[in-house]
C-alpha cells in the first residue's frame, strides 16, 4: 500500500528537485538574470533548505542593489528577516541601504530591531554600539 504516495510527498520532492535543477541550469546560462535566484530561493524554501535559500535571497538582494533597484532589494532583505531574524548581516545591510537612500525612519527602525536583537540575546555592548550608531547618524 502506497499511503505516502497518495499525498504526493515523494512526487512533490522530485518535481521540486527537477525544477531546482532547471533553475540552476538557467542561472548558469544567464548569470545576469537576477530573478532566477529568487526562484531558486523559493524552491529551496519549499524543499526545507532554509539557509541555502537565504544565501540565494542575499545574492539577489545584493544584485538588485548593485543595479540601483533599492526597493526590490529592501523587500528581499525584509523577507529574509521574516524567514530568519538571526541574520545580523541582513539587518546591517538593510539599515545601511536605507541610510544611503535617505530613508532615515526605516533605517532607525531597522537599527532599533537589531539593537533589540542584541539586547535580547545578552549582547548589551553590541546593542549600545547600534544605538550609538543611530544617534550619531553613522552608517
Amino acid at each position: 500500500m502506497k499511503l505516502f504516495g497518495l499525498f504526493g510527498g515523494n512526487q512533490s520532492q522530485k518535481k521540486l528537485t527537477n525544477e531546482l535543477n532547471e533553475y540552476y541550469a538557467f542561472a548558469e546560462q544567464k548569470p545576469d538574470d537576477i530573478r532566477v535566484h529568487l526562484r531558486i530561493a523559493d524552491v529551496l524554501m519549499k524543499l526545507g533548505q532554509k539557509y541555502k535559500a537565504i544565501e540565494e535571497y542575499i545574492h539577489a538582494a545584493e544584485s538588485y542593489e548593485a543595479n540601483n533597484l533599492f526597493q526590490i532589494s529592501a523587500a528581499i532583505y525584509n523577507q529574509i528577516l521574516q524567514i530568519d531574524p538571526d541574520q545580523i548581516n541582513v539587518y546591517t545591510a538593510l539599515a545601511d541601504l536605507y541610510c544611503r537612500q535617505g530613508i532615515v525612519g526605516d533605517a532607525i527602525a531597522t537599527y532599533e530591531k537589531l539593537a533589540r536583537y542584541y539586547y535580547d540575546h545578552g549582547s548589551k555592548d553590541d546593542a549600545m554600539k547600534i544605538l550609538e550608531k543611530m544617534v550619531d547618524g553613522r552608517s
